[in-house]
């Protein structure tokens, strides 16, 4: 899928827009969505150690998306706006169907 819509004037996206996936040889980049939270969730949970040195800290009180499903959600809307305003493009990494991490 390729991104439909167009910057306008003011440097936004205008009219609808496909979120990309791309396909390689051995793995596929795609959008995260809600129903990813249980799998995400595990891989998550088997790499804590490593990915909270590299992560900002939430801020008190803040939902945590790897316990929360809303913020989960709440967490690939944002990345599909980015999309959409053209300032970021997260992707979930797929080997198969199988989630092995996600990059942006």
């Amino acid at each position: 899928m390729a991104v439909a819509g167009r910057l306008g004037d003011n440097g936004l996206m205008s009219g609808p827009v496909d979120f990309p996936v791309l396909h390689g040889r051995r793995v596929m980049l795609r959008p995260l969505e809600t129903a990813d939270f249980e799998v995400w969730q595990a891989v998550r949970r088997g790499n804590v150690g490593w990915l909270t040195s590299w992560e900002p800290r939430r801020t008190a009180g803040q939902p945590d998306p790897v316990e929360d499903r809303q913020a989960f959600a709440m967490r690939c809307g944002a990345r599909r706006r980015e999309c959409q305003l053209g300032t970021g493009w997260g992707f979930g990494v797929f080997v198969g169907e199988a989630l092995v991490g996600e990059m942006n």
